[in-house]
């Protein structure tokens, strides 16, 4: 007799839905309205880019805090670095080669090694900042017993470390890994003390409209400065950034938790149909993250060239065609064991 495994409620997946199809729309946005539009970075300045890249890598990094606890809990350090070797950076290094001959241009055998090398240690950055945050994490798990002071130490350190150096010498997106950090943790923390449960007197409309004011005031002046990409984390030299890291962190977790309390109503109302197609879409965000950032930079900007500026059915129709494509070169990989395993980490 089969051992009966509890279901993974559908909400996290509908949750995760939402999230890749804001993480298409804002490089759709960004790469998808012309060359004008990339070469001055007049993007960053858009008010809808503004609106999903407050919050949107962050919740996405909260959610795998949530869902790794069971087994970064479960699994010895050998175990999980293994498995998020298998499942993170494999698959990062094989979809490393697109680009990588995108990018290639000279016949040169050792720049050609130090440009894949380039490519593959900043590619998918969001599946390094996973990778490493887990390591780190059960590292702290198994030797200091999830001692919360030394995770607080941690985050703390971040703010003094010298991130351009780290990016210059090692290739390194520390800033966005140390951003990271801190969402993982709330999520790796709420799951630890089940705060689900004692929270749920607080989920109500009331919560809703006020974290809605709040997350709109906190969003007026969101500006270049705000963002991650751009500034980094280290206040060295610079005292005035912790305002901006602080700022940075708050809009982060308010639109957040904005995102997860309009999901948790919004899914009261959805008819089966849509909940089983954000379902699936949830549970394939993975290859949809992967096969649209071949597409978006290297494909898109090719195709709209003669785009002069912002034009947002455009950028609805390239979503939406980008996700259907990448669901079918999803499902093409997924007929194949060993494709599936090594291109999408699938176990």
């Amino acid at each position: 007799m089969k051992k009966q495994t509890k279901k993974r409620s559908p909400y996290i997946d509908i949750v995760k839905a939402v999230l890749i199809i804001l993480v298409v729309i804002g490089h759709s946005i960004q790469y998808g309205s012309g060359p004008t539009y990339i070469e001055k970075q007049l993007f960053f300045d858009n008010n809808i880019f503004k609106f999903i890249y407050s919050f949107h890598m962050p919740l996405f990094i909260m959610i795998s805090g949530y869902l790794s606890y069971s087994s970064l809990n479960k699994n010895n350090l050998k175990e999980t670095v293994i498995s998020k070797f298998k499942s993170l950076i494999i698959p990062i290094l094989i979809w490393s080669i697109i680009p990588f001959f995108i990018l290639l241009d000279y016949v040169n055998i050792i720049t050609s090694i130090k440009l894949f090398l380039s490519v593959f240690s900043t590619n998918l950055w969001f599946l390094w900042s996973l990778f490493y945050i887990n390591i780190l994490v059960k590292i702290i798990n198994k030797y200091f017993k999830d001692n919360i002071f030394i995770y607080i130490l941690l985050f703390l350190i971040t703010f003094v470390l010298p991130n351009n150096l780290i990016i210059k010498y090692f290739n390194i997106q520390f800033s966005l890994y140390s951003y990271m950090y801190f969402y993982f943790m709330l999520g790796y923390f709420y799951k630890k003390y089940n705060l689900e449960d004692k929270l749920k007197k607080f989920i109500n409309c009331k919560t809703l409209i006020i974290n809605t004011i709040i997350f709109i005031l906190l969003l007026i002046p969101f500006s270049k400065d705000d963002y991650i990409y751009l500034t980094g984390i280290n206040i060295i030299g610079n005292y005035k950034q912790i305002f901006t890291d602080l700022y940075r962190y708050l809009i982060g977790f308010i639109g957040s938790i904005e995102i997860l309390l309009l999901v948790k109503y919004l899914t009261l109302k959805l008819n089966d149909k849509v909940k089983g197609t954000l379902t699936y879409l949830g549970k394939n965000t993975l290859g949809i993250y992967i096969v649209s950032s071949i597409i978006h930079p290297y494909l898109l900007p090719i195709i709209t060239t003669n785009v002069s500026n912002i034009n947002y059915l455009f950028v609805i129709i390239e979503s939406i065609i980008i996700i259907l494509f990448s669901i079918a070169v999803i499902e093409l990989i997924k007929k194949n064991k060993i494709l599936n395993k090594y291109l999408l980490g699938d176990k």
